[in-house]
């Protein structure tokens, strides 16, 4: 006798490169990075991306070559002070996470830490993980927990039920 169980898809994470770093793959369609350089920007629209979710502040870079290409973007900036000391809203990190479909890229300066805990988010409340799983490649990709006011986040984040 065969039993067989389907579930939903595993969300995973690839490393790739051209221009954008820290570039993965989070889900079918839906990537992870650091500033893409200018011709970073080509090789995303090549991939399908044409909604972003920017969570560097706006003057950390130009998005001149993002709408020139098209692209949707969304700001949802979290400041150097907000790292360091807080307050994050958590509520800001979910609306970021109402916004990752198809032809996403989540980025912020380094691609580690804002990034991170916005894709730990879209992996426990639209993968089905655990914070334990979330938590473990969020650090793994390079999270630094010194980011007090990001930590807290993490820390005090309730999934929505």
């Amino acid at each position: 006798m065969f039993i067989l169980i389907v579930g939903a898809p595993a969300c995973r994470t690839t490393r790739l490169a051209d221009g954008v770093p820290n570039l993965a793959v989070v889900d079918d369609g839906i990537y992870r990075s650091g500033q893409p350089l200018p011709d970073g920007w080509k090789y995303l629209a090549a991939m399908g991306i044409t909604n972003v979710i920017k969570l560097n502040p706006e003057n950390e870079s130009s998005d001149a070559p993002t709408l020139a290409m098209g692209m949707t973007v969304y700001h949802q900036p979290v400041s150097w002070q907000q790292l360091l000391f807080g307050p994050v809203n958590a509520r800001q990190f979910q609306g970021v996470v109402e916004k990752i479909k198809p032809g996403t890229l989540i980025h912020c300066q380094h691609g580690q830490d804002r990034t991170g805990l916005a894709t730990a988010m879209y992996r426990v409340q639209s993968c089905g993980w655990t914070k334990q799983k979330a938590e473990a490649e969020m650090l793994a990709n390079g999270f630094h927990k010194e980011l007090l006011g990001l930590w807290h986040c993490w820390q005090t984040y309730q999934p929505s039920p």
